[in-house]
């Protein structure tokens, strides 16, 4: 649940719940902070936040796949996926 009331926050220094991190992209990973360490400018973050049905004791209006892609030149891709849910 987002805890202002105003969902879909622009600013990463803004977000405030799951939902905030859908469609983002960093080109150079970065920290909690949004501070991209230079070590770390060849990788590139992409998240994805979809509702999902996948948790069969959760609704799936209370739940959501959280998809994390990480690539790093040339060839190399990570890709982690978690569940969140609203409890």
């Amino acid at each position: 649940a987002d805890p202002d009331g105003v969902d879909g926050e622009t600013l990463r220094t803004d977000f405030d719940d799951v939902d905030d991190y859908n469609g983002l992209v960093d080109v150079g990973a970065r920290d909690q902070f949004g501070n991209a360490p230079s070590a770390l400018s060849r990788y590139t973050v992409t998240v994805t936040v979809t509702p999902s049905s996948a948790l069969t004791s959760v609704p799936s209006a209370d739940a959501e796949r959280v998809d994390v892609r990480v690539t790093y030149a040339p060839n190399v891709t990570v890709a982690l996926t978690g569940y969140r849910a609203r409890y």
